[in-house]
This record gives C-alpha cells, sequence and structure tokens, in this order.
C-alpha cells in the first residue's frame, strides 16, 4: 500500500530527499520548461531555413565531388 505521508510532500521535500534526486541532485519534478507544450513560430522559422539551406549545401556540394572523382 502506499505511504499517505509520502503523498503529502511538497515538491521541495521530494527535491532533498536522500536517494530521491537524479542526475547531479536535480530531480524530475523541480524542471519546468515555459512553453514546452507547443511549438511557436520561431520553431517552425528555424526548421524552414536549416531545411532549405541542407537542400542548398547538398546541390552545392554534388557537382565539386563529381569533379574531385574525376580527377583523383
Amino acid at each position: 500500500m502506499p505511504d499517505p505521508e509520502k503523498e503529502q510532500k511538497s515538491n521541495e521535500e521530494i527535491l532533498f530527499e536522500p536517494g530521491s534526486a537524479s542526475f547531479e541532485g536535480i530531480h524530475e519534478l523541480s524542471v519546468v520548461a515555459e512553453g514546452e507544450e507547443r511549438v511557436t513560430w520561431f520553431v517552425w522559422a528555424l526548421v524552414a531555413c536549416s531545411t532549405i539551406s541542407g537542400l542548398l549545401f547538398g546541390q552545392s556540394v554534388h557537382p565539386i565531388l563529381v569533379v574531385f572523382n574525376y580527377i583523383f
């Protein structure tokens, strides 16, 4: 059966409880990221720019590799 005393503990009590800390003493419940439940327009703009730049980079590298294969 679950211990009713443990269910009533606050996040601060869980954070400093021995054996409950995860990596480097930070508990999962103490970390809250702002805006992680939605994707903003800024993220979509970064994805679009990186996609286009990746396509352009691939197109510019191909002729160079063809010339290198011809030379060597």
